[in-house]
Parts: structure tokens; sequence; C-alpha cells
């Protein structure tokens, strides 16, 4: 999907989309970038390869930037966010070549904090999500792909996460 790039008019491809709704009667939506054209040092700053932005919207058709959510030196992408009630913090979920990352904020903007850098199990990740469990809104899971190995094949694994929902 492109989005018009709001400042400059050019449009970047936004991928690792991923909504995030909320009870404050606002839509948060997350992403990473990949450029369609040539960064320019100063100006275009604000998307790097490491950079989570989030945007905004009431109507979920007129998205607003609302910054920069992470800035890591981490390259990571596929960003995935709860809303955990019970330690009332935001926790977000991103591939973090090769392995997985979990950040934390008190705010749906930001800025997170990196909780948890590594591997899951013994292995290298894939592709990854996160989901409450509607049933019991306490607990979380986190499915992942997990790559081969010499002696393992590639396997999709599902790992409920702790209270915290960071590991």
């Amino acid at each position: 999907m492109a989005w018009p790039r709001l400042d400059v008019g050019k449009t970047r491809r936004v991928t690792s989309r991923r909504l995030l709704f909320t009870s404050v009667r606002c839509n948060h939506r997350y992403g990473t970038f990949q450029d369609t054209g040539v960064l320019r040092p100063g100006i275009d700053s604000e998307v790097l390869p490491s950079a989570v932005n989030v945007y905004v919207s009431t109507d979920l058709y007129n998205w607003a930037p609302a910054g920069v959510a992470i800035n890591s030196s981490l390259y990571i992408s596929r960003p995935k966010v709860l809303h955990n009630e019970q330690t009332s913090q935001f926790v977000m979920w991103c591939k973090a070549t090769p392995n997985a990352a979990a950040f934390v904020a008190s705010s749906p903007l930001g800025p997170f904090m990196l909780v948890y850098h590594g591997d899951l199990a013994g292995r290298q990740v894939g592709g990854l999500t996160v989901y409450q469990d509607v049933r019991q809104p306490e607990s979380a899971w986190l499915a992942y792909s997990a790559k081969p190995t010499p002696v393992l094949p590639r396997a999709m694994m599902v790992l409920q996460l702790t209270s915290s929902w960071c590991v």
C-alpha cells in the first residue's frame, strides 16, 4: 500500500502494517518503511530502517503521522502491538533479524523501550504475530515461524507469553 508523504509529497511504501484499537476512540497504525527514492540526510531521518513510525486516525480513513514509536539500533520489522491492561503497558513485538524483540511503552505513541532481544526457544525467528486471548484477556500468545536448523525443519511455534507479555 502506498501512502502519500504529508511533508514533501513523496510516496513511500508502508510495510509491516498493524492496527491497534484503543478505548480512547483513536486508532493507531504502526509500520516500518521501504523508501521509493533516495533518503536525504537531515530531511528523511525519521524513516531509518530501524524506526517504527505510528499514525493515528479516528475514522480508519484519514491518517496523520504521530511520530517515531521506536528508533532502535536493531534492524526491526513487522511490528505488532497489544495493550496489556494488567500492567497498563503497550507491548510491541518485532522481528529483529534474525531474532525477535519486545518493547514496552506507557503510551501507544511511544517511546517504546527494548526489554527483550534474542531467539525464541533456541531458534531464530521468521515471521511473527501476537494476539490476546479474548476468553482470558490477561493472556497473550506469540506465534512465529522458527527458522530451520541443520537438524530441525522450519516450524510454526506458538508461545504463551508471561504476564508482562514480554517473553
